[in-house]
């Protein structure tokens, strides 16, 4: 397809549009194609002006690479707390934003959470709104796709499909975009030649894997040859490659696919023992795993290697950054949570089928 890999060569709305479900991009103002949501994340703060020492607000539970912009570009982090189900505490939130510059809302997994309630608090404190659905592409949320309701959003397919890399930076004001587009001039994508060879050559035998090989295989963070080729500290563009090839996705038919594969593993866990840590899967969501929650650690600890066994990426998230494993209530939540692999290309009856033949862990 000439005309997309042609879009794919510059950052474009309307390369944008044609991602986002195949509809027309009218919830936000402007799109760019990266490489990764971390540099997505950076690239966003820089060009909306984020001063070095500013104060910005993330979730409590987070993966210690959303640190690398704000060392990056000398930010101050500070956490809000969340309950149970990932979900902010808003009397928390509401507390700390008089004191930062902008907020960071996650949707875990997958799960939409409530922007249009996060935009408004963000809104009265004159607090920028940053929405990070790296683990949702394909999600949305009354019909507008995740990402896409704050200041800036970003997305990160890659980590959904057996691909190397590739981020989206969504951008609402005009001179954000103007000055993003600027910054992303300078970047490189010279590094995804390593795996680009690879990629075309993987993807291809990952569609013909059995539906237990393609589920312990569910992330390229999974392959060895693309671990190896490391995500570079520097922010870089998506190649043209990759971004021709999501174009012609279907976020919105893969995220069903995934919600059927999260209601089996909700179903067949919940009656070995363990609690689903979203009580009620979103109708919008796109899960990028099937979350929940073991009695203890030692029972946590044995459904992973149940998974090691059976050959499957049973795994837990995340890596905390090291100022949050203090905290008692962080750790008990890390210690209990299991997360369960969902990949678009295994359906509901392929799973059930699976599943039916192994016996989960005493």
């Amino acid at each position: 397809m000439p005309h997309i890999r042609r879009l794919a060569r510059k950052p474009s709305t309307a390369f944008a549009a044609l991602l986002l479900h195949g509809r027309d991009a009218t919830a936000f103002t402007h799109a760019l194609p990266l490489a990764t949501g971390r540099a997505a994340f950076e690239i966003g703060l820089r060009a909306l002006g984020v001063r070095p020492g500013a104060r910005v607000l993330l979730p409590e539970y987070i993966c210690d690479v959303m640190l690398v912009p704000f060392q990056r570009l000398n930010l101050r982090p500070l956490y809000y707390e969340l309950d149970d189900h990932l979900s902010p505490d808003w009397e928390s939130l509401e507390k700390m934003l008089p004191s930062a510059e902008a907020a960071v809302l996650l949707h875990p997994f997958g799960q939409p959470q409530d922007s249009v309630r996060f935009g408004t608090c963000c809104g009265q404190q004159g607090v920028l709104f940053v929405e990070d659905n790296a683990h949702g592409w394909g999600a949305e949320r009354d019909g507008q796709p995740l990402g896409t309701f704050g200041d800036m959003g970003f997305a990160s397919p890659w980590k959904q499909y057996a691909i190397p890399h590739g981020a989206f930076l969504y951008l609402r004001p005009d001179a954000a975009f103007d000055e993003a587009l600027r910054l992303c001039t300078a970047l490189s994508a010279r590094w995804v030649r390593y795996v680009a060879p690879f990629f075309k050559s993987r993807l291809r035998a990952l569609l013909t894997l059995t539906p237990q090989l393609r589920l312990r295989y569910m992330r390229p963070a999974y392959l060895p040859e693309v671990a190896a080729a490391s995500v570079p500290e520097q922010p870089q563009k998506m190649s043209p490659s990759v971004a021709g090839w999501l174009a012609q996705q279907r976020p919105a038919a893969d995220a069903a696919r995934r919600r059927a594969v999260y209601r089996i593993w909700e179903t067949w866990t919940s009656a070995a023992g363990l609690r689903p840590v979203f009580p009620a899967l979103h109708a919008g969501a796109a899960p990028l795993c099937f979350p929940a929650y073991a009695p203890d650690c030692g029972s946590r600890d044995d459904w992973l290697r149940w998974g090691w066994l059976h050959d499957m990426a049973v795994h837990t998230w995340p890596t905390l950054p090291e100022n949050l494993r203090v905290l008692s209530r962080i750790m008990d939540r890390w210690n209990r949570l299991v997360c369960f692999p969902i990949h678009q290309e295994v359906d509901s009856h392929e799973l059930s089928h699976l599943l039916h033949s192994l016996t989960p862990p005493c």
